[in-house]
């Protein structure tokens, strides 16, 4: 029997996605799209870590660096060493991530794969930060925000 997604958006988060708008002077539904997009992206009632890595390898928007993350932090080796060129390649390293949360504190494991691997997580935060507000902005001021220029410096 398939389960089937339901999304229930409870006062309090609606409170919060409201206020948030306010304070950041735009519409609410760039943060609503986020979450409804978290959580499409979101093994729906796995627990293990491993259980979630599976799914989203199964399920999820793969690609030849998340593949490479994933391979690493799953614990295989002898895999390929791809990383993320541009900010798509970096999405769906940053969707592994949403579907495998716990993986967040274990992304230093890739430094040793290459160079560009430890320059990229040695920059993790402000990359997924930028990621985050090309999204937000809906990729209207991405050459300002300059994500692309900014991964290049570090491959």
């Amino acid at each position: 029997m398939k389960k089937s997604k339901r999304i229930e958006l409870t006062e309090n988060t609606i409170k919060y996605l409201a206020k948030k708008a306010i304070d950041e002077g735009t519409s609410f539904k760039p943060h609503v799209e986020s979450i409804l997009e978290s959580l499409a992206n979101t093994p729906m009632g796995s627990q293990s870590v491993k259980e979630k890595a599976m799914w989203w390898i199964a399920n999820g928007e793969t690609g030849m660096s998340s593949e490479t993350m994933w391979n690493c932090l799953i614990g295989n080796s002898n895999f390929p060493i791809n990383h993320p060129y541009d900010p798509d390649d970096f999405s769906r390293c940053y969707k592994l991530l949403q579907a495998v949360p716990e993986w967040k504190n274990e992304i230093y494991k890739l430094k040793p794969l290459s160079k560009e691997w430890n320059n990229l997580i040695e920059n993790w935060d402000k990359l997924t930060g930028m990621f985050e507000e090309n999204r937000r902005t809906d990729w209207k001021n991405a050459k300002k925000i300059g994500m692309y220029e900014f991964m290049q410096t570090l491959i």
